[in-house]
């Protein structure tokens, strides 16, 4: 088995109530105050426990899902409260798994350390899947462990038994297929498993499951007969077809709500240095803000104007996001987020920063001086045209975030003598130009040479070849991941903007789509990664049909290599 990192954390002393007899109260715990992982975060550990202990890591992460639910909050893959504590159920079930059978384990860490939590529930579920192959009838046999669905009944005594642990079996199911949705880009890509109703449309408890006989499993419980096993039936290979490149974002329909969908994937409670706050019904002085964003914090939208407001979701997030004090980095003056909004960030318990000056130039400016501040290490400025488009900006900001670039804005023309010399005070020697002549002209490059850089230009016939040529120069081509972003819509911009924390996240570029096509350009470069059917390169779609079709994303999922 391969080494994995350590994944269970030292215990911190807690003070804990250890579990009564039963009848009696549950577990309370004092004195924590835990903070979720990104559903990023998590799926990475429940891949490397499911690994040591042998479950599939579908099947664990669809119970973590299930299980790992606040109805405070409405969010699942969650182990702490709003108050972070850890969740305790009416039957005294605890955190992420909802562990009951605390005999085996240390029941303070069972609470205070979420990855223990995981681990214990995984060796839960290995220990039912045990049990079931015990219950079976010596004339069944064994099931092969490696067909997914050969776990439902696993996950049914994972919850006891009965009908209602029959419909929980289910429920797991349909949440492995993708869980949460956000998730998918982080776990195995699946073929569609099938729930006990779909392979015997007839399905009752009594009767027999794939490769195992369910009915042996539940007949205590349940009708207390077993039926013989049909010995023509045989376990249904799992299908070679894979579904569509998943989604991210897919119900957001607003500006305020993709920038919240987003982070929520992203990063953790309290899991960011900052924040970003923009406008949201502009992108004139937000483009160079993705250099701030990134692995740093989300870009989260306010209403824009002078008489705009901080809307009740967009400040909730920022108190997950973000711990009391932090930075809340304002992009524009007060005419693109109003002092109204300054204040409730403040109200809000965070300390604003806004990044302005007098126009969009010079407020990209400021952003870029503040990225060098935070980070000197970037050897690169990002140029970009600020008119007309932000296309270019928007897949070269993905890799400005990335790489703590700072990303600066030019006119296409030419730039003024003071824009010059603000650029060449930031400090890299050498400027990439994002976009061809007709985004950046020959003359803006000639008087950055005359400003002392060496200037390349990562260009393509159109903006769709511009962010694989952008792909290229910037992020050495594609490794393994990329996010597609719909760059044909007016008002795509904000999902684009919004998701260069996630290309930050799974180290791949933004690529291009519309709504109703995948360019030729964007298939040619997802192809020329390599993928194969048993190793696709992974591509993610931000947001729903609007901004990409099932068949954009199916397009997406053939050139990965299936």
């Amino acid at each position: 088995m391969a080494a994995v990192r350590v994944l269970l954390v030292s215990a911190v002393l807690l003070a804990v109530t250890a579990v009564p007899a039963a009848g009696a109260e549950c577990p309370t715990y004092d004195g924590v105050d835990g903070r979720n992982p990104s559903p990023s975060e998590l799926a990475a550990v429940i891949a490397e426990v499911a690994a040591v202990r042998d479950v599939p890591v579908p099947i664990l992460a669809a119970i973590a899902y299930v299980e790992g639910y606040d109805p405070a909050t409405a969010r699942n893959w969650v182990h702490f409260e709003a108050d972070g504590s850890p969740i305790v159920s009416a039957d005294c079930g605890i955190g992420l798994m909802q562990v009951t059978d605390t005999a085996d384990f240390d029941e303070t860490r069972l609470g205070a350390d979420w990855e223990y939590n995981l681990d214990a529930g995984a060796q839960v579920l290995a220990q039912k899947w045990d049990d079931s192959q015990a219950a079976n009838p010596a004339a069944l046999g064994a099931d092969d462990p490696d067909l997914l669905e050969n776990w439902w009944a696993a996950a049914y005594r994972y919850n006891g038994t009965g009908a209602a642990a029959a419909a929980y079996a289910d429920r797991v199911f349909a949440a492995a297929t993708d869980p949460g949705g956000e998730a998918a880009v982080f776990t195995a890509w699946l073929p569609t498993l099938r729930t006990p109703t779909q392979v015997f449309p007839s399905y009752t408890t009594s009767q027999q499951f794939q490769a195992r006989a369910t009915e042996a499993v539940l007949a205590d419980a349940d009708t207390g007969a077993i039926v013989e096993r049909d010995s023509t039936f045989r376990p249904t290979e799992l299908s070679a077809d894979r579904s569509p490149a998943p989604r991210v974002a897919a119900d957001a329909t607003t500006e305020q709500e993709v920038g919240i969908q987003l982070s929520r994937v992203v990063f953790g409670d309290d899991g960011a240095r900052h924040a970003v706050l923009a406008r949201d019904d502009d992108w004139a002085d937000s483009l160079a803000g993705a250099a701030l964003a990134g692995d740093w914090g989300p870009i989260l939208y306010a209403d824009g104007g002078a008489t705009g407001t901080l809307p009740d979701a967009t400040r909730t997030e920022l108190q997950r996001v973000l711990a009391a004090g932090d930075t809340v980095y304002l992009l524009g003056g007060t005419a693109a987020l109003s002092p109204a909004v300054e204040a409730a960030v403040t109200a809000a318990g965070f300390r604003p920063s806004r990044l302005a000056g007098t126009d969009r130039l010079s407020t990209a400016i400021a952003i870029a001086r503040e990225v060098r501040r935070i980070d000197s290490s970037a050897t690169e400025v990002l140029v970009a045209r600020g008119y007309v488009s932000p296309a270019d900006a928007l897949t070269g900001g993905a890799a400005a975030g990335a790489g703590h670039r700072p990303l600066v804005l030019t006119p296409t023309a030419s730039m003024s003598q003071s824009l010059r010399n603000d650029i060449a005070s930031l400090g890299p020697r050498t400027a990439v130009v994002l976009g061809g002549t007709a985004a950046v002209s020959e003359q803006v490059v000639s008087e950055l040479r005359a400003s002392g850089f060496t200037v390349d230009r990562a260009a393509g016939t159109d903006r769709y070849a511009t962010a694989t040529a952008i792909a290229t120069r910037l992020w050495g081509s594609i490794e393994r991941d990329a996010v597609a972003v719909d760059l044909a819509s007016a008002d795509g911009w904000a999902w684009a903007l919004a998701a260069g924390s996630l290309s930050a996240l799974v180290g791949g570029p933004q690529l291009g789509v519309s709504p109703t096509s995948a360019p030729t350009a964007t298939l040619d470069a997802v192809r020329a990664a390599g993928g194969t059917a048993t190793a696709p390169v992974r591509v993610v779609v931000v947001g729903s049909a609007t901004r990409a079709s099932t068949a954009v994303r199916t397009s997406l999922r053939d050139a990965a290599g299936g």
